[in-house]
């Protein structure tokens, strides 16, 4: 994940997957990152300021999304689907349906279809099973924990995602 520091031309190459300055620039100014790149040598030093959108960039880069996504429609779906135990059980069409009706934008079968796929493929959960297993995890260490203990820890998550992501209409 990207973070608002200095960084050589070949760390963001490998970030970004690209090795060509221009490109470097281009893919971060469409993901609307405020930077400036300095020559220093044969290399460059590039400033980054601020990641406007963090939720798109950690998207982009951590869980292998398109840059083509409709990240706000993305948002809620994640939301959604992580923390709705009745909302992920649904049909993806009844899924469509639901943030349908609640956000008023379309949402469809096959794009669910899609983000669900692309988020297993990244082992943040799997679908083969509907018994549920909660873990803790703090510095390499895991332990099971209750459900109990989970929806609290969970409070405290979602006041850091909402504040951090932005997000306006939680119902």
């Amino acid at each position: 994940m990207i973070e608002e520091r200095v960084y050589t031309q070949e760390e963001l190459s490998e970030i970004l997957g690209t090795i060509e300055v221009k490109n470097i620039k281009a893919k971060l100014e469409r993901y609307n990152v405020d930077f400036t790149a300095t020559k220093v040598e044969e290399s460059y030093v590039f400033d980054i300021h601020r990641i406007n959108d963090k939720f798109k960039v950690f998207c982009i880069l951590e869980l292998k999304f398109p840059a083509q996504t409709n990240f706000s429609k993305l948002k809620y779906f994640v939301y959604y689907f992580f923390n709705d135990n009745d909302f992920n059980i649904l049909s993806h069409s009844l899924m469509a349906q639901r943030l349908n009706d609640i956000f008023g934008k379309v949402f469809s079968r096959q794009t669910i279809s899609r983000w669900i796929n692309a988020l297993e493929k990244q082992n943040l959960f799997y679908s083969g099973s509907s018994e549920y297993r909660y873990f803790s995890v703090y510095k390499g260490a895991s332990k099971e924990i209750t459900h109990e203990e989970y929806k609290k820890s969970l409070e405290c998550i979602l006041g850091i995602f909402k504040s951090t992501f932005k997000l306006s209409r939680i119902v």
